[in-house]
């Protein structure tokens, strides 16, 4: 094996081994209008957030009652780690604190003034995130009161919310639901919608009014997505729906590159590829998320590129490694990768791209094996006599 071959060998090994690295949270505290208050909300980035650049806008979940850990930390732990299964995209992830959980959840006159955490989600959270570059994809998660909740905020606002999770709702369901009937821009097909079992001591009532509703609006019904967890108790729905709501929403997202550089068994190549431009070509126009263009993802273009290179196609896997660089110019992996395509046809430029990726290395002191990495660069370089 080649030293090019080594060191980019050791460079794949390393650079995935981020994924594993914990990801940046930040407490933003302002005062609320809406609410007449201060108020707080919790920003998770995803991982490879921190390298990308500011044509790359991520889809943002915005998780009610985040006051409660036992809701909010399971949640969150089926986001992360559906992304890393690549089940569903890089998300953003806004959790929201509830005070008075009644209070501000409680519907009181769907056809009233607006409620304040509807503003407050809606306008004030939206104009704090903006810093970290939220994409039009925007999805909201409650439970119980707050999917009620999350229901009406879809209803008056249904061009905001791209799906809703309304786990065991109860509060006003009835209204709710002839009112989305009846709201020529809600979509039900956007609709998720939960419940538990309808045992006494489980989700009873819950589940009760659950079917009630939901013979009295069969076509409705029959248009959202429904879940019906037989088996678990009100708490303990969302816990269990969620996950399967994540997969059906995102088949198309999770499959979207699925003919594309298919590969057999020994990972080599079913089909020939086309031209490098027409190739590249059909992987964009699969860059999707619900219909709107979303880059490839930072593993996505490492997988891809790997396929190609492995089946000698080195100048796809050169473009999309030159792809990377443009979407994710803070990775130091695509740098370094695309060093060895360049080092016959640009001494030049490959060279520039390795202390680009050094620099990288360097300056990032969270970067797992970022002392091992850095000698092996090192070593690299005393061999092409870059020194």
């Amino acid at each position: 094996m080649s030293n090019t071959k080594r060191f980019l060998c050791a460079l794949v090994g390393l650079s995935t081994s981020l994924i594993a690295m914990g990801q940046q949270r930040d407490t933003l505290t302002f005062y609320s209008q809406a609410f007449e208050q201060e108020r707080s909300i919790y920003i998770t980035l995803p991982e490879f957030h921190r390298f990308s650049s500011g044509e790359v806008e991520f889809p943002v979940v915005y998780v009610l009652d985040a006051q409660h850990d036992w809701f909010a930390e399971p949640i969150y732990s089926d986001i992360r780690y559906l992304e890393y299964t690549h089940e569903i995209p890089q998300f953003i992830v806004v959790e929201i604190p509830l005070i008075d959980r009644v209070k501000e959840c409680g519907i009181k006159d769907i056809d009233g003034a607006v409620m304040p955490l509807h503003t407050f989600l809606t306008e004030e959270v939206q104009d704090a995130i903006m810093e970290y570059s939220p994409g039009e994809f925007r999805l909201l998660i409650g439970h119980s009161f707050s999917a009620s909740f999350a229901l009406y905020s879809y209803l008056k606002a249904p061009e905001f919310y791209s799906a809703v999770f309304s786990h065991s709702p109860l509060d006003k369901l009835g209204a709710l639901v002839s009112a989305l009937e009846n709201e020529p821009q809600a979509k039900p097909t956007e609709l998720f919608i939960s419940v538990g079992s309808s045992n006494r001591v489980k989700d009873h009532h819950h589940r009760s009014e659950f079917e009630n509703v939901a013979k009295a609006h069969p076509e409705f019904f029959r248009q959202i997505h429904s879940y019906r967890a037989e088996n678990a108790t009100h708490n303990a729905v969302p816990i269990i729906a969620t996950p399967h709501f994540f997969s059906s929403l995102f088949l198309p997202f999770s499959t979207r590159f699925m003919d594309i550089a298919q590969v057999d068994e020994n990972y080599a190549l079913v089909n020939t590829p086309s031209e490098v431009e027409v190739e590249m070509a059909s992987i964009i126009a699969a860059a999707k998320l619900g219909g709107v263009e979303y880059p490839l993802e930072i593993a996505e273009i490492n997988g891809m590129a790997s396929r190609y290179a492995n089946s000698g196609y080195d100048n796809h896997a050169k473009a999309l490694y030159d792809y990377g660089v443009h979407f994710y110019p803070e990775f130091f992996g695509f740098h370094l990768s695309l060093c060895e395509y360049y080092m016959e046809e640009d001494p030049q430029r490959a060279r520039q791209l390795l202390e680009t990726g050094e620099k990288l290395v360097e300056r990032d002191l969270s970067l797992p094996d970022r002392k091992e990495l850095l000698m092996e660069i090192s070593a690299f370089r005393k061999d092409l006599g870059w020194e």
